[in-house]
Formats: structure tokens, C-alpha cells, sequence
């Protein structure tokens, strides 16, 4: 637990400091200098050039408005509104702006074909929005819209279904909400979610613009750009220069978490050790690099998850990074260790009391009982201390016999 918990710790404060060091650098200095406010700025008047945002008094750019709070039929009637601003769109605002353009999958340019302002470039302009922004064909009835009588017609944009229209102008309240219900939904849908109206189309088309794209595609560099050193030097500065700084390996989360960080064998870290360690860590939020927010984040996330359930199952609790760099974490209020094992023997020798020699002696001769040596049979024999009773006696004898006594006692059990 100590362990997540010193992470954690280490994880805010590098999340605080990135996010710091992006307001005070980030953004006052390195998104300007990377072009952001000239990209936001090509946006802006592309948006406008389209008549899907305005600017407002305070010099924001909004949607156009339409007012949503609205109930029943003072909503719906507001259909109107969004149709003329798609129609206009396509047949106004695309001709004579500079920085909008019929896109390539539109396969139709009549820019280069016939002057703008000319009755032949309306009627083919109206017959392309009439046939693949409102979906109205030739020949084929249609639930929304009429279908034009004359070439005249694709001047303007399409008039309800005559259906529609009788239910309209009838005098049932019921009849009316319900056509002017679908007139709305068809043209405004039924959520922003909703990719099958009218105005989705449109709105679909503008973010298409090559000028659209290359202002977002601008402003997303710029915003990264300005991230970087956030994400390059906060994890450098809590997972390489603390660790360097502390004693035993230690970041600032584990110096308050009170754990030190050892070599494999035990003793105190060595520096290749301690870089490989850290290294991999800062390796985990260097992912945040990479420029599709969604892909580094479940990376990231992926790469904490896989280093943790090693730590919980390995046996001896290591993380990924832990084990690739030969490490282990303990408690360093309840623990001691040393630079090296020539540093240890010399403080046991100097010191036959402390701890550290007490420790070594119980691994002696935990040692010895596995290898099937009597530890104080050895340790008088190692003083000089032997078993007068023994004197005389060959132990191989003595074996013999006792061996010999036991086939004799089997024997008359059975």
C-alpha cells in the first residue's frame, strides 16, 4: 500500500507542476509563437463567411442563435430559420466567399463553369443543394419537401410537402403542431446527436473545408506544442532529479511515504539501477506525446494497470519497471541495509551486538537447518566446544548400531 500511495503522491505532484509549468509557459509564450491565435483566427472567418456563427457584442463567435427554450410551436416554426441559413450555405456564402469552396466529393464546381452572380449558376447550384443536401429527386415523392414544378424553383429554397402545407394552414391545432414537428425535426433533428437531419448535413460540409481544417489542424499543433515541456520536464524533475537529490533512491512521494529504494540483492541502489528504474516510469508519461489525446491516455492507463497487477502477483511485489531494473522497495523506518556486503561484514566485525549481526547469524543458521547441520553442534565446534560424553566413540559405529536397532524392533513388530 505504500508503495500506490507514494506513486500516487508522485503522480499529483508531476500533474501539478506539468500543468503549471502549461499555464505560465505553455500558453502565454509557446502557443503564440506557434501561430495559434492566427489559426483560431482563420476559423473564425471562415465561420462566419458560412453564417453559422455570428459575433456577439463582446466579440465571440457563437452559433447562430436559435432559441431552444421555446416550447411547441414557437420552436418548431424556427425550422424556417435553419433551412434558409442551409440553402443560403450552399448557394450564397460558398460563391462568394474566398475561403469556402464546393469540396471534391461534392463532385460539382460551377465557380469554374459560369459567374456566380448569373441565372444559369443559381438554377445549377439549386438543383445540386435540391438533390444531395435536401435529398429531393427527380421523379420521386418526398416526405419533407415538393418537388419544383418549374427551373425557377431551384432559385429558392424547397416549399413543405403539400401534405405538409394542408396540415399547416388547416384549422386542427393537432395537425399543425405535428407538421411543423416534422418540418423541425427534419431540418434542426431531434438532438445535436442527430446525423440525419438537414442542418447535420450542412454543419458536416463546413467542417469539411479545407480552410476549416487547416485552421483546426494549426490550432491542435500549437495547443501540443505548448504542452510538450509540461510533459517532458515534470516527470523529469519528480521521478529523476529527486530521486538524485534523495538518499536511497527516493522520490519526493516515497521520502513522505517513508520507503527506500534497494538494489536486488539488498543493498543500497546503484546509480545504472536507479536511471533504468526511473527511466521507464518518465518512459509511462511520455506516452502523453503522442497527439491523439484518447490513444495516449488508454496507454497510459493500459501500462499502469499491467506494471500494478505485476506488482500485487509477483512474489516478491515488484513492478514491470521494478524487475527490469533489478530494484526493491522497503520500508525504511523498520529496515537497515548497506552500501555493500564488504561494508556490512566490516560493521558486523566492529560491531557483534547490533542488529545487522544478529540478523546474519539467523540467516547462518536458518542456512545450516536447510543444509541438515546442527547449527549448535557447529557453533561449538567453530568456538572449540565439544561433547566430552563423545570421546572414544566413533559416530559411524554409533549408526551402525542405532540403524541396526531399528531393523530389529521392525522386525518384531511385524
Amino acid at each position: 500500500m505504500k508503495e500506490t500511495g507514494a506513486f500516487f503522491l508522485d503522480f499529483v505532484f508531476t500533474f501539478a507542476l506539468a500543468s503549471l509549468i502549461y499555464v505560465s509557459v505553455g500558453v502565454p509564450l509557446i502557443r503564440p509563437a506557434f501561430g495559434y491565435q492566427e489559426a483560431t483566427d482563420r476559423y473564425n472567418a471562415a465561420a462566419v463567411d458560412s453564417g453559422f456563427v455570428i459575433e456577439d457584442k463582446d466579440g465571440n463567435f457563437v452559433d447562430a442563435p436559435l432559441d431552444t427554450t421555446l416550447s411547441d410551436m414557437e420552436l418548431y416554426v424556427q425550422y424556417e430559420t435553419v433551412e434558409q441559413r442551409v440553402f443560403d450555405y450552399f448557394t450564397v456564402k460558398i460563391p462568394s466567399s474566398e475561403r469556402l469552396v464546393y469540396l471534391e466529393t461534392d463532385e460539382f464546381n460551377p465557380k469554374s463553369s459560369s459567374s456566380s452572380g448569373s441565372e444559369e449558376f443559381k438554377i445549377e447550384v439549386g438543383k445540386w443543394v435540391y438533390k444531395n443536401v435536401f435529398l429531393i429527386k427527380e421523379g420521386e415523392l418526398n416526405a419533407l419537401w415538393c418537388l419544383p414544378s418549374s427551373e425557377e424553383d431551384y432559385k429558392s429554397m424547397p416549399k413543405p410537402s403539400a401534405a405538409l402545407q394542408a396540415d399547416m394552414n388547416g384549422a386542427d391545432q393537432e395537425k399543425k403542431l405535428a407538421a411543423y414537428r416534422t418540418l423541425y425535426l427534419g431540418v434542426v433533428g431531434s438532438s445535436a446527436d442527430d446525423t440525419s437531419c438537414l442542418w447535420s448535413r450542412a454543419l458536416t460540409h463546413f467542417k469539411s473545408q479545407p480552410e476549416i481544417l487547416a485552421a483546426q489542424e494549426g490550432r491542435t499543433f500549437a495547443t501540443y506544442a505548448s504542452l510538450y515541456p509540461s510533459i517532458i520536464l515534470s516527470p523529469l524533475v519528480f521521478f529523476l532529479m529527486f530521486p538524485l537529490i534523495f538518499k536511497n533512491g527516493q522520490t519526493l512521494g516515497k521520502k513522505i511515504c517513508k520507503i527506500a529504494l534497494l538494489g536486488n540483492d539488498g543493498y543500497a541502489i546503484k546509480t545504472p539501477a536507479l536511471f533504468i528504474h526511473y527511466a521507464i516510469l518518465i518512459l509511462y508519461f511520455y506516452l502523453f506525446l503522442i497527439p491523439y489525446p484518447l490513444y495516449s491516455f488508454m496507454g497510459f492507463c493500459l501500462i499502469l494497470i499491467v506494471d500494478y497487477m505485476v506488482m500485487i502477483l509477483s512474489k516478491y511485489h515488484q513492478s514491470l519497471h521494478a524487475m527490469v531494473a533489478r530494484t526493491i522497495s522497503i520500508d525504511a523506518e523498520n529496515s537497515i541495509w548497506f552500501v555493500s556486503k564488504a561494508a556490512e561484514q566490516r560493521y558486523i566485525e566492529h560491531h557483534p551486538s547490533s542488529l545487522a549481526a544478529r540478523i546474519q547469524k539467523e540467516e547462518s543458521m536458518d542456512e545450516m537447518k536447510k543444509t541438515g547441520v546442527d547449527p549448535v553442534a557447529f557453533e561449538r565446534e567453530a568456538l572449540g566446544i565439544f561433547d566430552s560424553s563423545t570421546l572414544g566413540q566413533n559416530p559411524y559405529v554409533k549408526k551402525e548400531k542405532e540403524e541396526g536397532k531399528e531393523q530389529e524392533d521392525s522386525s518384531k513388530n511385524s
